[in-house]
């Protein structure tokens, strides 16, 4: 889970400033199962907590789930 400061400063001139700064994090994971026949679920998932974006610009926290069940048919591998 990597976590980052973010910090803009920028003096343009007169009363155009940047003054921004913020601790953002992101994460990803997955995992998978082995369910009894022959079936297998699967979960993943990421967050981001939000930042800056060209240096003006604040974004909001943002993620995502994802789902997944699957049944094998095959009794053996196929070739």
């Amino acid at each position: 889970m990597p976590a980052l400061l973010i910090k803009y400063v920028a003096d343009f001139g007169g009363t155009k400033t940047i003054n921004t700064s913020l601790t953002a994090f992101s994460m990803y994971a997955q995992n998978t199962f082995k369910l009894p026949y022959a079936f297998t679920f699967e979960i993943s998932g990421w967050y981001n907590s939000g930042g800056v974006w060209g240096g003006a610009f604040r974004s909001e926290a943002q993620g995502s789930l994802d789902l997944g069940l699957q049944k094998n048919y095959y009794t053996t591998k196929p070739l």
